[in-house]
């Protein structure tokens, strides 16, 4: 009788060391896969960090221009005063 209950012992603590290693191996493949999201997820963010840049840098440009457009718009008639003063 005792080699029966030892025996049922020792079966139960097989099946729980291979439940154990079952989760273990689980939670590895889950720490993985969340190792790749995280991967995923910083390169996107690189690529749109990157993307504002330019956007930016482009939206610099096109104020520069507008804003010297508009200079120039507001001092042409100036501009034509003067040349015209000096032809005279």
């Amino acid at each position: 009788m005792a080699d029966d209950e030892a025996l049922a012992i020792l079966r139960e603590i097989r099946d729980l060391q291979s439940k154990q290693l079952e989760v273990a191996q689980q939670a590895l493949s889950n720490q993985s896969q969340a190792l790749a999201n995280q991967s995923k997820a910083i390169q996107q963010q690189e690529d749109y960090r990157r993307r504002i840049g330019v956007t930016r840098r482009w939206l610099s440009v096109v104020f520069w221009v507008i804003g010297a457009l508009i200079v120039i718009y507001l001092v042409q008639p100036w501009l034509f005063l003067l040349f015209m003063r000096h032809v005279r």
